[in-house]
């Protein structure tokens, strides 16, 4: 239940606050979000079988951030 409270205002969030990204930055969020996306649903599955260590979590959060963002930087 509160990670459906955390989405739901996370959404809320986002959708009343006018930032923007630069379009020079578009492909880093790209690569960000599909990291971030990654962590969710691994530490979603880590919580259904039972498993959740918060400092994995976090940990994996930051390396899949830090991958992804070098990838990105290396691919362009």
């Amino acid at each position: 239940m509160l990670e459906l409270i955390g989405l739901l205002a996370g959404l809320l969030l986002g959708s009343l606050s006018p930032w923007t990204i630069p379009s020079q930055y578009s492909l880093y969020v790209a690569a960000g979000l599909l990291a971030a996306l990654d962590s969710a649903l691994g530490g979603f599955r880590a919580r259904v079988k039972g498993e959740f260590e918060l400092g994995v979590f976090l940990s994996g959060t930051l390396g899949n951030a830090a991958i992804a963002a070098f990838l990105t930087w290396i691919g362009q």
